[in-house]
């Protein structure tokens, strides 16, 4: 795979992990995520084997390579927003694991009381 086909899939799997994240695809994400990171490192691997050590980019390849950080960037955001309210929403089904008990407030561990009447 020649460079500039490797760039290619890269910034394919970047608008295809865009689009699963605005439409909170999670199965599509997980499927484009792994995808990503294997092409990013195909395209790296090919940049170095290309092009001599200290060679630049020419200046398109170079503003490419600068969307594509800046949209890895943004897409970080938009995961950790997601991760949050996935949290938040988590929270309203399911009470913390350390909420005290409804019956024995203050308490959190230790044996239950018995309590008895009086004789």
């Amino acid at each position: 795979m020649t460079s500039e086909e490797s760039l290619a899939a890269v910034e394919r799997l970047i608008a295809e992990v865009s689009a699963a994240l605005r439409a909170a695809d999670r199965e599509s994400l997980e499927r484009h995520a792994p995808a990503l990171r294997a092409a990013a490192a195909r395209f790296a691997l090919a940049r170095q084997q290309s092009a001599p050590a200290g060679v630049a980019l020419s200046r398109s390849w170079r503003a490419r390579v600068a969307a594509i950080g800046a949209t890895l960037t943004v897409q970080r955001e938009c995961l950790a927003r997601l991760c949050a309210l996935t949290d938040r929403q988590v929270a309203g089904l399911l009470p913390a694991a350390d909420a005290a008990s409804t019956y024995a407030p203050g308490l959190r561990a230790g044996a239950a009381r018995t309590y008895r009447p009086a004789d």
